[in-house]
């Protein structure tokens, strides 16, 4: 007898990515932060609904370290990446478009309640190309990482690690 093998080569993700900009806010430290979303959505819609003046928000408010940095954009999204499930019916609604925005709950209570103020910026790339330039990108960061690995030796000793500084000789 003769088996064939066949292989099942992997289905390419064949759909627009997602952009978008967000306010991250925990009660991790106890206090009511419905309050706070409340009061952050009050002074975007005040300030004119625009993009810059989320981006403006998220960088003053968001509890998302990143958000400090990029003004808490998020490129590239897909589908079943994000933290709530309802977040993403709604970033990949039908009748999504530039410049709307939402607030959306992780759904627990307590110091363990997230939420999320989304602003959607547009479209972003095709999934299977977005997962394609990822795989590149991560293809040459570990060659570059290898050959600076070989040129640049660290070598660590913990010989002396665990004497009290007088013991190590570091007084």
């Amino acid at each position: 007898y003769t088996i064939y093998m066949l292989t099942k080569k992997p289905a390419l993700e064949d759909y627009v990515t997602k952009n978008l900009r967000a306010i991250v806010l925990s009660a991790s430290s106890g206090q009511k932060i419905a309050e706070t979303r409340d009061a952050i959505i009050k002074e975007f819609e005040d300030g004119g609904k625009t993009e810059a003046k989320f981006e403006e928000l998220a960088k003053y408010y968001s509890q998302d370290s990143e958000a400090h940095e990029n003004g808490g954009l998020y490129k590239n999204q897909g589908k079943g990446e994000l933290a709530v499930e309802e977040l993403t019916d709604w970033l990949f609604s039908a009748d999504r478009k530039a410049g709307d925005y939402t607030s959306v709950s992780n759904g627990k209570t307590g110091t363990e309640e997230i939420i999320y103020i989304v602003y959607y910026t547009g479209e972003g790339m095709i999934k299977w190309q977005r997962d394609a330039d990822n795989a590149l990108v991560q293809e040459a960061y570990e060659a570059e990482y290898t050959k600076l690995e070989a040129t640049h030796k660290v070598e660590t000793s913990l010989k002396n690690a665990y004497k009290i500084p007088a013991q190590a000789g570091l007084e």
